[in-house]
């Protein structure tokens, strides 16, 4: 009689010896949610702008709303989608800070995922040391509220690490895999797009086998987003006074050695200000840290290729890599901080996070058992520093948000359906000295959940968002005295105008607390 074996399960301990460092990796990704889950604001700068912009999409046209008197759609195609997108089906289901939340936390999972994708294409020895891109999760751009950019960052890791896994067989369904996946990074942010097209074309000429097959793949891959980035910087003049004239202009005064050069070293001083300024308010070196970390990664990966065992021929090459990472590094440099109000700004905060990011593919871990784990508990207390100064930050700014949002449940005639809302607040907070300031659009707080439309819509003036004014329509912030729509105005908000802001003709001031007072048509 024949005896049936069934294969005996797998031991918990063989389990964990086999997964433990992939358990470990998205433990410490899930650590990086609790400042997002134990506050009751993510408080990013132009987050709640997003989340104001995404309510209109969703609720456009809706009975008992006013959003269609004051807003439109834009239909050409335009970047900045991706989250209005994200946001607005999420508020299908959720509250709006809750689905703010949920897709900030789905970012970062996104970025964690996505780096150790495409530091896993080059090997066992160098993914692990994806961990190390926790640092950079929360940078200035997320602070900033830049989600969709964000966003095209993890984007672009995942196309890189999934053409870097196709490079030897690139076919026609590789190709129009990212076609897809371009077309959405350019519809998420244009510099995302931008990145990971000269970066995929890059790769493939430089790494084999059959470049001009793969090449030719890839160009034809990014043929669809190339068109709609043109046709974008087309219908915004960037080929002409805009955008493309300020890039020209600031990189010919560094390559004519005028004036920037002299600059070279707080330039890169200053990429701390675009990773861990901003939350360690000057009170530890994080960025002088975090330099330290990647001398010892590459310490450790020197001691790795002296003893390694053919594991680097296994992998592709990371000299490309490498090049491109010291390329974007350049453009760092050389390109200026902001172009035209129609292009966009804040080009070095987003430029500054592809190189320290891009470098982790071409480290590894050494040989050596003791060694690997002192480096990760290395990386971990960094991850664990770096946290408890985000959490810090989440916690100050929290109340202040508080403050500015104290009058939010005001019953009418204060903020409600159809109410009409103008804002009275300077451009920046606490003098201006933060790199990203969260009051400066707080008061889409008050347009969330309660159908109140805020003039103050900043987004609705550019060419770069989905919705835009009307025409006759003119943002409502600033002086009340000298806006041109007047009558439409129902509610003024004032933020930390003084003791005495005055109080408009034909309104009353229906509550006063802290910097915060509202003003209610009589």
């Amino acid at each position: 009689m024949a005896e049936i074996c069934e294969a005996e399960p797998e031991r918990p301990s063989t389990w964990l010896a086999r997964h433990g460092e992939s358990c470990w990796f998205w433990l410490l990704t899930l650590a990086h949610l609790v400042p997002i889950w134990s506050f009751t604001y993510v408080p990013t700068q132009d987050g709640p702008a997003h989340l104001s912009g995404a309510t209109i999409l969703k609720d456009y046209g809706a009975p008992g709303t006013r959003y269609h008197e004051f807003f439109e759609v834009r239909l050409e195609p335009t970047p900045n989608w991706s989250a209005h997108l994200l946001l607005a089906g999420l508020m299908f289901v959720l509250p709006p800070l809750i689905a703010e939340k949920a897709l900030v936390s789905g970012y970062v999972f996104a970025l964690a995922g996505a780096l150790r994708y495409f530091c896993g294409a080059f090997g066992p020895r160098t993914r692990p040391l994806a961990l190390v891109g926790l640092l950079f999760a929360y940078n200035r751009c997320l602070w900033l509220g830049f989600y969709n950019f964000n966003l095209s960052l993890a984007l672009c890791l995942f196309i890189l690490g999934y053409w870097l896994r196709r490079r030897a067989h690139t076919d026609a369904l590789t190709a129009a895999a990212l076609t897809l996946l371009l077309v959405v990074t350019f519809f998420t942010h244009l510099v995302g797009f931008l990145v990971a097209a000269v970066a995929l074309l890059w790769l493939a000429m430089t790494m084999g086998p059959r470049r001009l097959r793969n090449l030719a793949w890839v160009a034809l891959a990014c043929v669809p987003a190339s068109l709609l980035a043109v046709d974008y910087f087309d219908r915004t003049g960037f080929f002409g006074v805009g955008g493309s004239q300020r890039l020209r202009d600031h990189a010919w005064l560094w390559l004519q050695g005028r004036g920037s050069w002299a600059r070279l070293g707080d330039e890169l001083i200053a990429i701390d200000n675009e990773t861990f300024a901003h939350h360690s308010i000057g009170d530890a070196p994080l960025g002088f840290m975090v330099a330290v970390l990647y001398l010892v990664l590459l310490s450790a990966t020197i001691l790795a290729v002296m003893f390694s065992e053919g594991e680097a021929s296994r992998g592709p090459p990371r000299w490309p890599v490498a090049l491109l990472a010291l390329a974007l590094a350049a453009t760092y440099v050389l390109a200026p901080q902001h172009l035209s109000m129609e292009h966009g700004g804040f080009l070095k905060s987003r430029l500054a996070l592809f190189p320290p990011l891009l470098l982790l593919a071409c480290f590894r871990e050494p040989p050596w058992l003791e060694a690997r784990w002192g480096l990760r508990g290395l990386i971990v207390a960094a991850l664990a520093v770096n946290l408890v100064f985000v959490t810090r930050q989440f916690a100050l700014h929290n109340h202040d948000l508080a403050e500015y949002t104290a009058a939010r449940e005001l019953a009418d005639p204060g903020i409600g359906p159809g109410r009409i809302m103008f804002v009275v607040q300077e451009q920046a907070g606490r003098g201006g000295r933060e790199l990203a300031d969260p009051l400066l659009h707080a008061s889409q707080h008050y347009a969330l959940g309660t159908n109140t439309v805020n003039l103050d819509n900043y987004q609705a003036t550019t060419r770069h968002f989905p919705l835009r004014l009307k025409a006759g329509v003119a943002r409502g912030r600033g002086i009340f005295a000298f806006y041109d729509r007047q009558d439409v105005v129902d509610v003024i908000l004032t933020w930390d105008a003084g003791r005495n802001p005055g109080v408009p003709h034909g309104f009353q001031s229906i509550f006063r607390e802290g910097r915060l007072q509202v003003f209610s048509k009589k």
